[in-house]
């Protein structure tokens, strides 16, 4: 079935990409995910909307050896795809209207997570 991304919040791809990508572990517990909460809500881990977030994500993706490139097309147009370094793994290039949206579609398919309406991110 997998994750509509035209009709889940910014927060909950932010949320996906902490869970899913990140294998954040304080949602093992009702504690963890209210700190999560209370740190989201105080700017963090924005993901799909913050440049600053997203840079973060390359950076930490980047540690596990996973190159991000990015093309822009035009103002609004962006380009992105994931590979790895020295494994022959990669995926095709994902458009969005935002760099950040970009980012994280490229990222949740290089992590084959199952998201649909990705092409009109």
């Amino acid at each position: 079935m997998g994750f509509d991304w035209i009709k889940i919040t910014n927060a909950e791809k932010d949320q996906l990409i902490a869970h899913k990508i990140l294998l954040f572990d304080c949602f093992n517990t009702e504690e963890g995910s209210q700190w999560y909460q209370s740190h989201y809500n105080m700017g963090h881990w924005h993901y799909s909307s913050d440049i600053k977030s997203a840079i973060d994500l390359i950076n930490r993706l980047s540690s596990k050896n996973i190159i991000t490139e990015i093309k822009v097309i035009k103002t609004n147009s962006f380009l992105c795809r994931m590979f790895h370094k020295t494994l022959n793994k990669k995926t095709n290039f994902h458009e969005s209207h935002s760099l950040p949206m970009a980012i994280c579609v490229a990222t949740l398919t290089y992590f084959e997570t199952e998201i649909t309406n990705k092409k009109r991110a």
